[in-house]
């Protein structure tokens, strides 16, 4: 059976199957362990806009480049003057201050955009709870000096501090911009950071910050920021209300700004998990169609300078294939990519999924 929809294509078979200079360092956020005892951080699977059921949602076929202009004008960052409301100390006496609030709402608006692009709700708000915890973890990341999910107690923070930094590191993406002198470069916002996540330099086998932001089940977020350290609470599940899908593609179906497909950007592929399994049969054929240049991805055949790996690990979606042809490759506006992933089995019948990307110059969007 052959199921045909805009843009996309969905094989199903029912015979089942056998089975540089400037850097930004960013840590995802998954369960771990500190001096003192943390909230729990669960990697479990998401129950809300993943729930089993008879059907399976059409598979997303993308958005046109205008919708995308006119989603970016209203989305895009809009605020001036210091980031900061209230200025941070990371130096005794730590006072966590605050980020100021059109700064703030940025940083939650480049989640949205980001979700736009992917096809997922685009409504994800600030929780105010968590813009106090990630304040605190952002000015403790600084006052340690380093990026990391535990960081240290120094003297002169407090016990409520520390508690209160530490809900925030555990369960938030991390993210700090620097250059080879250790001087800070560019990181200017929290809407700057999302941006890193997204591209996920350096966190390639998982993707973990980029399947936290395109999370269906997220509808809360906050951020944190002191001095290019960045915060941005990512572990929530508490959409009511379920968000059907087949996949979530980074990047996406249908046309996608190609200031934010950088050389080194790892592609990857959420399924949902209800309807699909992994086989370790996955294999990504991606086809450059203005030259036909054509790569094949798998397991067993990855070219040197590529990637292709099958991500079972909880981060948002847990099923995910993330692939890359070439670090080098050199994305051009106007390019299209065919994207054809076979080895699939969804509902016990052997499947594919076909999808094509058409690149398109966006210059006011600035990648990284």
């Amino acid at each position: 059976m052959i199921s045909v929809f805009t843009g996309v294509v969905l094989k199903i078979s029912r015979t089942p199957l056998s089975i540089g200079l400037a850097l930004l360092v960013i840590l995802f956020c998954g369960p771990v362990l500190a001096a003192k005892p943390l909230p729990a951080a669960t990697d479990e699977p998401s129950d809300v806009g993943d729930k089993p059921s008879g059907s399976i949602a059409a598979p997303y076929s993308g958005r046109g480049q205008q919708d995308i202009i006119d989603r970016w004008k209203a989305l895009k960052p809009k605020a001036n003057g210091s980031i900061y409301n209230d200025q941070p100390s990371w130096q005794e006496p730590y006072t966590a201050g605050s980020l100021s609030a059109d700064h703030h709402q940025d940083g939650v608006n480049s989640v949205n955009f980001m979700r736009y692009l992917a096809g997922l709700p685009d409504d994800v708000v600030a929780h105010e709870p968590w813009m106090e915890e990630a304040q605190h973890a952002a000015v403790l990341l600084k006052s340690a000096g380093s990026l990391t999910h535990r960081p240290p107690q120094l003297p002169g923070i407090t016990d409520p501090f520390y508690d209160l930094a530490c809900k925030a590191c555990s369960s938030s993406n991390l993210a700090y911009g620097f250059s080879q002198t250790g001087d800070v470069v560019r990181l200017d916002t929290a809407a700057d950071s999302v941006v890193g996540f997204m591209n996920e330099r350096g966190n390639e086998q998982t993707v973990g910050h980029r399947r936290w932001i395109l999370n269906p089940a997220m509808k809360k977020t906050a951020f944190g920021w002191c001095e290019s350290y960045s915060v941005m609470k990512a572990f929530d599940r508490s959409r009511s209300l379920a968000f059907q899908y087949n996949l979530i593609a980074w990047p996406p179906p249908g046309d996608f700004p190609q200031q934010l497909c950088p050389q080194h950007l790892p592609w990857s592929v959420s399924l949902t998990h209800n309807h699909y399994r992994p086989t370790g049969q996955e294999t990504v054929t991606m086809v450059r169609q203005r030259d036909n240049k054509t790569w094949q991805l798998s397991v067993s055949n990855k070219p040197a300078d590529g990637l292709f790996l099958v991500d079972s690990k909880g981060f948002g979606v847990p099923y995910c294939i993330i692939f890359r042809p070439d670090k080098s490759l050199n994305y051009l506006p106007a390019d299209r990519f065919k994207i054809t992933i076979t080895g699939l089995e969804m509902d016990g019948a052997a499947a594919e999924i076909s999808y094509t990307t058409t690149l398109f110059d966006m210059p006011e969007i600035v990648g990284s």
